[in-house]
């Protein structure tokens, strides 16, 4: 059987394609394993600037001569060394790996609707952390993990580390909590504002969920909470003042002031108007 890993000419059907389409033809190379792809060789592909690209599975491992995958440990014991220790870190890996194929099979772009429970979310990210307590593995390891055994309907890792933030925050969630009544993009613009400081966090769900600004849709809010103005299409759509106006709320929200009413209406205004 011809080697399976190794290097590739790129198609030229591949030049301008989506990424989707780029990477179903290396895991077709591969035969189903997910492809070790960054988005700079993508990016490079798309453009024509690549001629032909080292294909490997995203997951250290060899081919048998019959197409079967054998995945590598990731710790080899020296020569000499201690095997029992050897043996309980392969029997540890073992256990998170099993663990994290069956947390994607839960938790994957095929199984969650658009606008998914709040609470499967709260659970997700509850149980990364118990389970990175558990097996004494660190939550950055862990979102790897679920990305490299994930195949192509898993998260990329911020969308775990959204989840485990929203746990964090909300530890004893009641079914009762304001944030429930959010659609998951309005939650993660909520997280994501507040990242490091639950209390702006609190803030910034009470004040999107009241009149004004829960006038606001998810893209909406987005312009208000986090998104550059000077980007090429948001430049065009607010003047200098306008900018000016956002960027002042932006700034009383974080510091948790308190901005008044009429204020507050006028920037949904201004947001609503252009976008």
């Amino acid at each position: 059987m011809k080697e399976i890993i190794g290097y590739y000419k790129i198609p030229e059907y591949l030049k301008n394609a989506e990424n989707r389409e780029i990477l179903n033809w290396a895991r077709k190379i591969l035969l189903g394993q997910e492809p070790k792809l960054e988005g700079k060789d993508l990016k490079k592909i798309k453009e024509g600037k690549l001629k032909e690209i080292f294909i490997e599975p995203r997951i250290p491992g060899t081919f048998l001569a019959d197409g079967t995958f054998i995945q590598l440990y990731e710790y080899s014991p020296p020569i000499g060394g201690d095997l029992q220790k050897a043996e309980e870190i392969w029997q540890k890996q073992d256990e998170i790996e099993k663990w994290v194929k069956k947390e994607n099979k839960k938790f994957n772009k095929s199984s969650m609707t658009k606008n998914p429970e709040i609470k499967i979310l709260w659970k997700h990210g509850r149980d990364i952390v118990k389970f990175s307590e558990k097996m004494d593995i660190t939550l950055l390891e862990l979102y790897k993990k679920l990305v490299q055994l994930g195949g192509k309907n898993s998260y990329k890792s911020m969308k775990h580390e959204y989840c485990v933030l929203f746990y964090q925050w909300k530890p004893d969630l009641k079914d009762n909590d304001l944030v429930l009544e959010l659609n998951w993009k309005k939650l993660a613009h909520v997280i994501m504002f507040g990242k490091s400081d639950n209390l702006i966090k609190d803030y910034v769900l009470k004040l999107s969920s009241e009149y004004p600004l829960n006038q606001l849709n998810s893209s909406q809010l987005a312009i208000l909470l986090q998104e550059n103005l000077k980007k090429p299409k948001l430049n065009k759509k607010y003047n200098l003042n306008e900018k000016k106006e956002i960027l002042t709320v932006r700034k009383s929200i974080k510091k948790q002031e308190e901005i008044e009413i009429k204020k507050l209406e006028y920037i949904v205004k201004i947001i609503q108007k252009n976008l």
